[in-house]
This record gives structure tokens, C-alpha cells and sequence, in this order.
């Protein structure tokens, strides 16, 4: 197992999509208008807050793998089997839960003209058929990831990513914009996704091997899995809450402003959540202080690259959604964007002490902290959004992304090595933050504050780094600095 390699591949899977989601937004936004792609960023909150009845059998799937490499071929076989008959059965529940849900949101919570109103409840039933697709293909995706096969696991992400963003576009320009044929040919693309990852599971662990189940396994795998579906449960309530909260509040055209940014800074976590998906199954080999020690050292590693990247992004977003989606779009939407920056280095960051605990066998701690913040996060969130608008929503999801960071390196165990540094480069991203304000794209002055916060957050980046990861980034230089 190489996690150089596995995170390459994990990075090259998220990379291409994202360059196809750069070059697709705003053709989108053309198609469909900035109202039809507001309802649909909410379309895929729904779609992604009922993926909590995975049941958190995908981590579970992932973890029991590299846990039990050991075990005979059939013995895995059944325990993905397993998997893929419980989510098979809940996730054509949550669809029929989801459904009713939708239809109420969407006919009396979102503000929008009557005849949008319609369009969207008449598709609801396709959003209601996404729902088993999402919790079959977590089941696959976990199997492969803990079988360490990144390589075809991103493959498949990456393309079923690229068919998910192109193909219902096309649909939209060729055929019509209305999300009647939009949402049903995106979920084509999650089809043709869930085939090739079934394809490949059948192969590599399922084949010469008859479906069976076992309950046995299922009591152990659900009590893991339970733990990641409560986080999952009320992870969505934070994470997603904002989107919902600025189509009741303001409109579904608001939603447009500050979720093409968010898409945006979202992005930067590419990074993070490769690193993290490629030591998970590393990580849950592991016990006691040899785990910590190796979630310290890779959580250093991540600061050092992430921090002179969200640096660039709280500079570059603005002049950069101007030149992506327009002036006058950016003109609603930069603050956020700058503000946005900010938390992804915290949500980078977090994905460490997460990945961690899971790997403890610990998911009920993850769940604690996911429950703990909601009722502060919703507070503030009010408050933000009615007195500050989009720009106060932006501040209350970085208030919830620090405060998640700090609660899991609490939980882990690694907060007091890590408190002076997280502090330091608060202080830097905060710097950084009012600079770029202050500043006009391109002045000299801009300039200036981009270079000098850059300079400063790459040494202090290289500073936390351990030593020895350090000099073997130096070495490739020509420089060495001793232990």
C-alpha cells in the first residue's frame, strides 16, 4: 500500500471533475437561469441529506475490509453482500420518506413563481429515485476503497462525475431546461456510475461466491455504521441547513449567489479528502499512539500545503468570478467567496482527527460533535442571516467549520500539539482575509499582500511540518535544516 500513490489517485479522480465543473457552471446558469440552478443546488442537498440511509454501511464496508484483510475470500464476500442487501431495502425506504418531504418544501417553504413551483414538484419523484442509488453505490465505493483498488475507484468516480455534470447540460440545451428532463437524466449518470463499480466489486470480491447474508455481520457493521449514520444525520443540519435557510429566507435565486462559490472553495478540500480517503484503510491497521502519532504527522503535512493554497484563493476568488460567471454575478457573490476561503482550510484540516477516530473504532465521538454543534450553528446562522444577508451566512459556516475542527482534535486527543499552531494561522488566514477587502484586484497594493501573506504562510507551513517530512520537501531544493 503506497499513500503517495493511493492519494495521487484520489486526487486525479477529484481533479478532472472539477475542471469540468469550472468549464460547465456558467453554461449552466445560461440553460437554466439562476433560478432553475438554485433549485437544483437544493435538489442535491435532499439528495445528499438522505444518503444518511447508507446507514454508514459504506465506511463500515471500508473499514471491516482493511481491518480484516486476513479473513477468507467468502468471508468478505458475505460481509459486502451483507452490505448491499440492507442498503439495497433502506434505501428504497428513504426514497419513499423523501418524497412527501421534497413535495412540502418545495410547494410552501422556497420562494418562486407558481409555475417553478410546479415544474419542481412534478420531478420530485425522480429526486425520490436517487435515494437507493446513493446508498447501493456508498456500499460499492467502501468496498473498493477498503480493498485499497483507488485506482478504479476514482476511475469510475471521476467519469461517472464527468457524465453527471455534462450529460443533463446537454439535456438542458438540447432537449429543454425544465428540471423535469435535467434531474432525470442526471440520474442516468449515477446509474451508469453504479454499474461500473458493481462491475468491478463482482469482480474483485464477489465472483464464484453466491449472495448470502449474515445477520452476525450486520450487528457488527451497523453498530459502526449507526455511529456514522447519527453524524450523518445531523452533519447535513449544518452543512446544508444554509442553502435551505437562504431559499426560505431570501429566494431561490439567493441560492444561486452563494452556493456557485461555495462550489468553489468546496473544491479546495480535493486535497484533504484524498489524503484522508488514502490513509483511512492505514489508519484503522493501526492502535493507540502509533495511530496518533501518524494522524500528527499527517495533519502537519496537510497544513503545509494547504495554508499558501487558501491564501491564493481568498485573493483570486473575486477576480476570479468575474472572469468565470460575470461581473455583475460576482458582484453578489465575491465577499462570500473570500469568506468561504477561510473555512475550507478549517474543513481541509478537519478531515484528519475524522478520518482518525473512524479508524479508532470510535464514530460514536464524530457523532457527539456533530450533535453538539447544531444548536449553536442554528443560532448563529439566524442571526447571520437576518442581520448580514449572504455574507452573514458565509461568516456562520466558517464559525461551524472551526468549531468542528477544534471539537475533533479535541476528541483525538491532539488539540494542545496542534492549539498554538491552529491559532497562528487563524491569525494569517485573517490577515489575509481583510487585506484582499481592502485591496483592488491587480493594484500594486493587492499584489503586495498577495506575495507577502503567501511568503508567510508557506514558512509557517514548512515550520510546523516534523522535521523529517520537512527536510525530504527541502532536500528537493537543495536545502536541509537539522532535527
Amino acid at each position: 500500500m503506497s499513500t503517495k500513490r493511493d492519494t495521487a489517485y484520489n486526487l486525479l479522480g477529484a481533479a478532472l471533475p472539477v475542471a469540468v465543473s469550472l468549464a460547465t457552471v456558467p453554461a449552466y446558469l445560461h440553460a437554466i437561469g439562476e433560478v432553475r440552478f438554485g433549485i437544483l443546488a437544493i435538489v442535491w442537498l435532499f439528495l445528499g441529506y438522505f444518503g444518511l440511509f447508507d446507514l454508514g454501511l459504506g465506511m463500515a464496508t471500508s473499514h471491516h475490509l482493511a481491518a480484516t484483510s486476513n479473513d477468507a475470500d467468502e468471508e468478505r464476500a458475505q460481509l459486502v453482500w451483507s452490505a448491499l442487501i440492507t442498503n439495497s431495502a433502506i434505501g428504497m425506504l428513504g426514497g419513499l420518506i423523501l418524497w412527501p418531504i421534497a413535495t412540502y418544501y418545495f410547494t410552501h417553504v422556497m420562494k418562486t413563481d407558481p409555475a417553478m413551483r410546479l415544474e419542481m414538484t412534478t420531478a420530485v419523484p425522480w429526486l425520490a429515485l436517487g435515494v437507493p442509488l446513493v446508498t447501493i453505490t456508498g456500499v460499492l465505493g467502501g468496498a473498493l476503497q477498503g480493498l485499497n483498488r483507488f485506482g478504479k475507484l476514482n476511475m469510475f468516480s471521476a467519469g461517472g462525475t464527468l457524465l453527471f455534470q455534462i450529460l443533463p447540460l446537454l439535456a438542458a440545451l438540447l432537449v429543454s431546461p425544465k428540471l423535469t428532463v435535467v434531474l432525470p437524466v442526471a440520474l442516468l449518470a449515477r446509474v451508469l456510475t453504479l454499474l461500473l463499480l458493481w462491475f468491478e466489486v463482482r469482480r474483485v470480491v464477489l465472483s464464484g461466491h453466491r449472495a448470502s447474508y449474515s445477520r452476525q455481520r450486520m450487528v457488527s457493521m451497523l453498530k459502526f455504521g449507526g455511529w456514522v449514520t447519527l453524524s450523518s444525520l445531523f452533519s447535513p443540519l449544518m452543512s446544508g441547513i444554509d442553502r435551505f435557510a437562504i431559499g426560505a429566507g431570501i429566494s431561490a435565486g439567493a441560492v444561486s449567489y452563494f452556493s456557485v462559490p461555495y462550489s468553489l472553495s468546496d473544491r479546495s478540500t480535493i486535497i484533504a479528502n484524498s489524503l484522508g480517503s488514502a490513509i483511512f484503510p492505514k489508519l484503522s491497521a493501526l492502535r493507540g499512539d502509533d495511530l496518533l502519532h501518524q494522524s500528527v504527522r499527517f495533519e502537519r503535512l496537510l497544513m503545509v500545503i494547504m495554508l499558501p493554497i487558501i491564501v491564493v484563493g481568498i485573493f483570486a476568488i473575486g477576480p476570479f468570478l468575474t472572469l468565470w460567471v460575470g461581473r455583475d454575478f460576482a458582484s453578489f457573490s465575491a465577499a462570500v467567496g473570500q469568506i468561504l476561503m477561510v473555512g475550507a482550510w478549517f474543513d481541509s484540516m478537519s478531515r484528519i482527527p475524522l478520518y482518525a477516530l473512524r479508524a479508532q473504532s470510535r464514530p460514536e465521538l464524530v457523532a457527539k460533535v456533530d450533535l453538539v454543534q447544531v444548536v449553536p450553528y442554528w443560532v448563529v446562522l439566524y442571526c447571520a442571516l437576518t442581520f448580514f444577508g449572504l455574507v452573514g451566512v458565509a461568516a456562520a459556516y466558517v464559525f461551524r467549520v472551526a468549531m468542528n475542527y477544534v471539537l475533533l482534535e479535541f476528541e483525538l486527543g491532539t488539540l494542545r500539539r496542534s492549539g498554538v499552531m491552529l491559532a497562528i494561522c487563524s491569525l494569517v488566514l485573517g490577515f489575509a482575509l481583510a487585506l484582499s477587502r481592502s485591496t483592488t484586484a491587480f493594484s500594486l497594493r493587492w499584489t503586495v499582500a498577495l506575495v507577502g501573506c503567501l511568503a508567510i504562510s508557506t514558512i509557517l507551513g514548512l515550520y510546523g511540518t516534523p522535521v523529517d517530512l520537512r527536510n525530504g520537501l527541502l532536500s528537493r531544493i537543495g536545502w536541509r535544516t537539522r532535527a
